[in-house]
């Protein structure tokens, strides 16, 4: 491989995958993208991903950008993990994670780390999900 990145590459699934993972890591807190959501921002990053390689390769026609505004949702899930994306989507997304303070393993203490009080309070149920740690098999 001779060089970074080119066009037909970046009209591949992977090429225009890795391109916007790092464009959108890169770009995902400057201020002008502060208030954008990430998964919309990583969209568009990935439409005009998209749009630029076919121009520079096949050449843009309405089925060709038909074509893209689908292929761009793909890629902008992928980017994003598709797991996080729909979960959000679905408002099933949680707002912190479930630590156990194994500093004393003869208490059972649980702390649910949450971003503020709000997200707690917006919330009509909570679900804790429990998983063995290897070595802490008794909690």
């Amino acid at each position: 491989m001779t060089e970074f990145i080119n066009w037909s590459t970046l009209a591949t699934y992977g090429g225009s995958l890795a391109m916007v993972l790092v464009l959108t890591q890169f770009t995902k807190d400057l201020p002008f993208t502060k208030d954008i959501p990430t998964q919309i921002w990583s969209y568009i990053l990935a439409f005009v991903v998209l749009i630029m390689a076919n121009a520079f390769t096949t050449g843009l026609s309405l089925n060709v950008i038909a074509q893209i505004i689908f292929n761009a949702v793909i890629i902008s899930i992928a980017a994003n993990g598709g797991y996080s994306a729909i979960s959000r989507i679905s408002g099933t997304t949680t707002d912190g994670n479930l630590l156990v303070d194994t500093s004393n393993l003869s208490t059972d203490i649980y702390r649910l780390e949450l971003d503020t009080v709000d997200d707690l309070a917006d919330k009509k149920t909570v679900t804790l999900a429990v998983r063995s740690v290897e070595g802490l098999s008794h909690l």
